[in-house]
């Protein structure tokens, strides 16, 4: 192998394609913390993270703060994680979009391996991987199938091409939940390309104060979401509504 020279290996690292990172907190000063390290802590060497602070009045701010110089932050007043994340879209430089929730984090690998396998196949727009939640202290009565790996279509198992945005359409501002669902089957609906691994690529932190804690499927408006889908479908396909790929069938290893 041949002798690096000074400078080659910072050469190489801008190279690698741009991740954008965005991060939407609200109240989060028992998590951010975490949740920041473990972007630090990704096995990849160019990316930015993008703090968007959607109106807290906690100590987030502060404990921000002591990653001054490594993030990028932004405060807004409270609008919703649909528009924190809309806010990063916007302010974002990346070629690849990732986003990760306060109160969640990232393996060591996540970047890595979903950007590896955007890289192998340039049709690709989307890619995911499984989910493993864990339980925070003050939570009882998680079902056991939510504690072991599993597929969720949220944004932080996720790595995205900018472009998709540009073909689906940014998230739903006025979603206070089930945004990452809206988004993920109006891309169905616009064909598109996505594949699901099977590594693990999001720690989700289960916890009694979840934006969806205690929060059942009709407060969370997923059947709206779901009957707005079926609308947008009827009314482009000359009202009948064809079914959408399932989860599974974005499988990578079927």
């Amino acid at each position: 192998m041949a002798n690096q020279l000074p400078g080659d290996e910072d050469d190489m690292d801008q190279k690698q394609p741009l991740v954008s990172v965005i991060v939407p907190v609200c109240n989060g000063e028992d998590f951010i913390q975490d949740a920041i390290q473990s972007v630090l802590d990704q096995k990849y060497p160019n990316m930015e993270i993008l703090v968007i602070d959607d109106g807290s009045t906690d100590r987030t701010r502060a404990r921000i703060d002591g990653y001054s110089g490594q993030v990028i932050y932004t405060h807004q007043t409270n609008q919703g994680p649909g528009s924190a994340r809309n806010t990063g879209l916007r302010l974002a430089k990346g070629e690849m979009i990732g986003f990760l929730d306060a109160d969640d984090l990232w393996p060591p690998s996540h970047i890595e391996i979903l950007k590896d396998r955007l890289e192998q196949d340039s049709s690709i727009e989307v890619v995911l991987g499984h989910t493993r939640s864990e339980e925070l202290a003050g939570v009882c009565g998680t079902p056991e199938n939510l504690l072991r790996p599993h597929v969720l279509p949220v944004f932080g198992c996720g790595l995205f091409r900018r472009q998709v945005f540009d073909k689906v359409g940014h998230i739903d501002p006025a979603l206070r939940y089930s945004e990452d669902q809206d988004w993920f089957i109006r891309a169905k609906e616009a064909n598109v390309s996505m594949v699901i691994l099977e590594d693990i690529v999001l720690i989700r932190r289960l916890h009694n104060n979840n934006l969806t804690s205690g929060t059942g499927w009709k407060d969370a408006g997923i059947l709206e979401v779901l009957r707005k889908s079926l609308e947008r479908r009827k009314k482009s396909e000359g009202g009948t509504a064809n079914a959408l790929p399932r989860l599974s069938d974005y499988l990578e290893d079927k």
